[in-house]
């Protein structure tokens, strides 16, 4: 098929996807060797309009070495909004794509120039990098294993916790690694260090993706949070009392995701 029937082809495939308006600009497609360019590419919802991401510079490659392991491997990059994106992936086998094997990089990719993530909140600050490994179904996450490692740096957010009285979030620092294993994601450590607050978080949740508020937790902090910052009404008085004294509390929060049992020590 020649080359200039291929992008119309490709175009309407891109049109025809239901949830997502997908935008290409100027489309360079080659056979031999396989490669896909396009200079920019606009993500917005179908039915709303609004803008989700557009990503520039992106480059689709096939991987020869997967051929000979009979595999079909890409490799793909792109940036996006001054954050650089890397990725590669292999289905199960040459002609089945019901199985995948994923890593993807997003590296020092500034958070406040989303479109979707600015809609949240127009002074949203700070850089974000993320590393994410998954092996297994393409159709049904609980039946694959992955790993996700990210940080974030120099991040200035509204402050979404109603029982701190701080009206936004300044020079927060984020870490977090966590493990996915079937329908169980595992939290290994998620770090937040800010000017006044510190606080780690570990433990567990068993997904359930047909109505993920039906989920089940299991968590364990260590926080601390200076009393003046909070609405010391609605916390424990020993643990507002060691607040007091300088020290961390433990909060476990257990139960359901929508309404999960919550107890300060």
């Amino acid at each position: 098929m020649a080359e200039h029937d291929a992008v119309p082809m490709l175009r309407n495939a891109l049109a025809s996807i239901p949830a997502v308006n997908i935008q290409p600009g100027k489309i360079d497609l080659s056979f031999f060797p396989p490669r896909l360019e396009v200079d920019s590419v606009y993500f917005a919802k179908k039915r709303s309009r609004n803008a989700l991401v557009e990503l520039n510079d992106l480059i689709i490659t096939v991987d020869y070495g997967s051929l000979f392991t009979g595999r079909l491997g890409v490799d793909v990059s792109a940036l996006c909004y001054g954050g650089k994106i890397t990725a590669h992936a292999e289905t199960g086998s040459l002609f089945d794509v019901s199985t995948v094997s994923a890593v993807v990089d997003i590296k020092n990719q500034p958070l406040g120039k989303i479109p979707f993530l600015r809609m949240q909140d127009p002074d949203l600050k700070g850089k974000g990098t993320v590393h994410v490994q998954y092996s297994g179904s393409t159709q049904d996450i609980t039946k694959g294993e992955g790993r996700l490692t990210l940080a974030g740096s120099g991040l200035r957010f509204k402050n979404p916790v109603p029982i701190i009285k701080k009206e936004r979030f300044e020079e927060m620092v984020v870490t977090a690694s966590a493990a996915l294993d079937g329908s169980t994601l595992t939290v290994k450590d998620f770090t937040v260090r800010e000017k006044t607050m510190r606080g780690n978080v570990k433990g567990s949740m068993k997904m359930n993706l047909k109505n993920i508020i039906d989920s089940k937790v299991s968590m364990k902090s260590r926080l601390f949070i200076p009393p003046k910052d909070l609405i010391v009404e609605l916390l424990d008085a020993n643990a507002v009392n060691r607040l007091k004294a300088g020290e961390e509390i433990t909060v476990s929060i257990n139960g359901r995701l929508a309404s999960p049992t919550i107890i300060m020590k």
